[in-house]
């Protein structure tokens, strides 16, 4: 598998590994097998993200900052006619809180029962970055699969609309 291969699948797969979580959550069942599916999901998916980190990082960037941020510049000014590589701040800030969000719910106990409101700013935070990556500026053929995964996540939603982590996760 060469350089580039290795670094869009390990894109999609985090990007399955994110949706995986999403509809465990939504679908639920026995909430401490769901939970325990949607941590390791979750954190699995985390594993998976970094090494397409690396991958982007060695294979197309050399890991040089500067070259990753006329990447990003370079393809924001292709798909949404903006030169700027400022949105690579968007991904360090992603993976700083995806890091976070792990460690948390592995370190701190009930971490995914105690606040509604870091649920779901994680959640639209994971939702607006993996739009834009698959739908947005994802090569042409991954945007048909990203919308159909969104329309599928909103259809869950719309058809069992969750009420915060309280009710998907944890023992109450």
């Amino acid at each position: 598998m060469s350089g580039q291969e290795l670094t869009l699948w390990t894109a999609r797969v985090a990007v399955a590994c994110y949706f995986t979580r999403i509809v465990v959550d939504l679908t639920g069942g026995n909430r401490q097998r769901a939970n325990s599916i949607a941590r390791w999901t979750w954190t699995i998916g985390l594993a998976i993200y970094l090494a397409h980190v690396v991958c982007a990082f060695h294979y197309y960037h050399s890991w040089s900052h500067q070259a990753a941020w006329d990447h990003t510049a370079n393809v924001s000014r292709e798909k949404v006619g903006l030169d700027w590589g400022g949105g690579l701040f968007f991904n360090y800030a992603f993976t700083a809180i995806w890091i976070a969000d792990v460690i948390g719910w592995w370190m701190i106990e009930n971490y995914q029962n105690q606040s509604r409101l870091r649920y779901w700013i994680v959640q639209f935070v994971f939702a607006f970055m993996m739009i834009n990556a698959s739908v947005v500026f994802g090569p042409s053929e991954w945007r048909v699969v990203g919308a159909a995964a969104l329309g599928l996540l909103l259809l869950l939603v719309w058809w069992r609309p969750p009420s915060g982590p309280r009710q998907i996760h944890g023992n109450t």
